[in-house]
């Protein structure tokens, strides 16, 4: 059974960024499945919402966008999963129920099975409360309705997230034990470029897993990963990812490799090919074994006039051909953007206008069989009164959509504010640092260059920040 909705990500994209893989066990929360926090939390998203791009670490990593009244016309109050059963007829196998808080935020998902004789049957539940500027500050989760599981904290400094930190709860004690912890280390133009994380001994931290990402022009060039060597007392390197870009920046190529005492072997490689307006066409994986490349895995992708996927296939090699494997076919409502919606944590960036079907299918070898799972969902008219602006002056963004050239206003208060452009791959493609302005400052900002679709306009003044978002059509 495909496991879904259960964990947080799209509040903290950077997540997505690093391989996932895993270790030991404290109470009753299975760590051997998990090296850290990060893995966690990326464990269980549903396929249809994992992201084709590299997510670079210096990504959005909570929404924080400010909503308006004005805007926000629907929420997405609940998603039906339907599978079929034995006779192949459509059956409901899962509800998920959204709620938000006066500030559009996503505050529950609460997850029910409609199969039991008896009535529906709890599957879980998650909780994220948020602080003063919106950001995730904890995401507690029930594997019964009242009976608690894990808590992760997020903390933050200079703006950035700086720590996530894990604990699981022990039913005979009635407390929260910590299990682990992850802190990231950022350069100057807040790039991540050391994760580290640490198991709870019972007494302490200790090291277990660390990352050191290296970049080029604040593109990722380079992550070595590492493990602690508790005989050596001290890190020991076992895998490097490596990435390629074109001329456009563009990710084309991701080669993995692994520790082999004192040299690198080449084990796995991922390329990407795009079309004009920089969406993902197709990407194929292979692995190096007996001195040879082999093909696995292919997925192609194509996307309507907005930029929506429409049509998202894999293959599988067999006998030196690609085969079909599955299909994933979408339908949105174009009436509606995202930027008009409230929807739960992972949903934020991923798609353009609003989605409101996904079905999935398997390939039959000689047509595709019936339907696998079908993804239905549900949206309310949503009003939402006296939302908080997380503003630290007035910032306008005009016109908005635009044609890819738009003004940006900021009046005097912001200052010492650092201003970036960040495109829904995480990667900044505009950055200007503004220093004690007198007056309010209006600048002009041309994105004709990177296509259409949504970008993020993030101002940085000290440990604060604001979002908003910008459409290029």
């Amino acid at each position: 059974m495909k496991k879904l909705f259960t964990l947080l990500i799209g509040g903290l994209l950077v997540i997505s960024l690093f391989a996932q893989q895993n270790k030991n066990q404290v109470n009753g929360f299975d760590n051997t499945s998990y090296k850290c926090v990060r893995d966690y939390l990326d464990a269980t998203q549903p396929d249809f919402l994992r992201p084709h791009f590299l997510i670079a670490a210096n990504t959005l990593q909570n929404d924080q966008s400010s909503y308006s009244p004005d805007v926000i016309m629907q929420s997405l109050d609940s998603m039906v999963i339907m599978a079929q059963d034995w006779s192949k007829d459509w059956i409901i196998d899962e509800v998920e129920y959204y709620t938000y808080n006066t500030q559009g935020k996503c505050t529950e998902i609460l997850a029910l099975s409609p199969r039991n004789e008896g009535g529906p049957t709890f599957i879980s539940k998650e909780v994220m409360t948020y602080d003063n500027q919106s950001r995730p500050k904890e995401f507690i989760t029930y594997e019964a309705e009242d009976l608690l599981e894990n808590k992760v904290e997020y903390v933050y400094s200079n703006g950035l997230l700086s720590k996530m930190i894990l604990s699981s709860w022990d039913e005979d004690l009635n407390v929260w034990e910590l299990s682990m912890k992850d802190e990231l280390t950022y350069d100057d133009h807040s790039n991540a470029i050391l994760f580290i994380a640490y198991s709870w001994s019972g007494t302490e931290y200790v090291n277990a897993y660390k990352e050191e990402i290296s970049y080029d022009d604040q593109y990722i060039k380079e992550i070595i990963a590492f493990i602690w060597g508790a005989y050596k007392e001290g890190w020991e390197a076992y895998f490097k990812e490596e990435f390629s870009y074109d001329n456009n920046w563009n990710t084309i190529l991701e080669m993995q490799s692994v520790a082999d005492v004192d040299v690198w072997m080449d084990v796995d490689k991922t390329e990407m090919t795009y079309d004009g307006d920089k969406m993902t066409l197709s990407v194929h994986s292979t692995s190096y074994a007996y001195g040879e490349w082999t093909f696995e895995d292919k997925e192609g992708i194509s996307y309507d006039e907005n930029g929506n996927p429409t049509v998202d296939s894999t293959y599988k090699w067999q006998y030196e051909s690609w085969e079909l494997d599955t299909k994933d076919v979408f339908t949105f409502n174009d009436a509606y953007t995202t930027e008009e919606l409230l929807l739960p944590f992972e949903w934020d960036y991923y798609y353009n206008h609003m989605l409101i079907e996904v079905d999935e299918y398997y390939w039959g070898f000689t047509s595709w069989g019936v339907e696998d799972f079908q993804f239905i969902m549900h949206y309310s008219e949503k009003n939402i009164d006296a939302i908080a602006e997380m503003s630290l002056g007035d910032v306008s963004v005009y016109p908005n959509p635009t044609n890819g050239v738009f003004t940006l206003k900021i009046d005097n208060e912001y200052r010492n504010t650092d201003i970036a452009i960040i495109d829904l791959n995480g990667r900044k493609i505009y950055s200007e640092m503004i220093s004690n302005q007198a007056s309010e400052v209006v600048k002009t900002i041309d994105l004709t260059t990177y296509g259409a679709g949504f970008y993020l306009l993030r101002i940085t003044q000290g440990d604060k920040a604001s979002y908003k978002k910008v459409v290029v059509q």
